[in-house]
């Protein structure tokens, strides 16, 4: 399998960081794949961008970020 690389990006912070989370759940319990997610924003701020990564692979994954 080839590593599929998602970014999840908007400005609904919560949407945004469960739809990543919930993609990586997904493919880790249903497929047993691996699925490193992070995630970035300005907690102070609401409504600013929001950002969150996830690398999904059977094979190990050797850098934690989308590039």
């Amino acid at each position: 399998m080839e590593i599929i690389r998602m970014v999840f990006t908007g400005s609904c912070r919560q949407g945004i960081i469960t739809a990543a989370i919930r993609f990586a759940e997904a493919a880790v319990i249903c497929e047993g794949l691996k699925a490193p997610q992070t995630h970035a924003y300005r907690a102070a701020a609401p409504g600013v961008s929001t950002r969150s990564d996830n690398i999904i692979s059977d094979e190990e994954i050797n850098f934690p970020k989308v590039n």
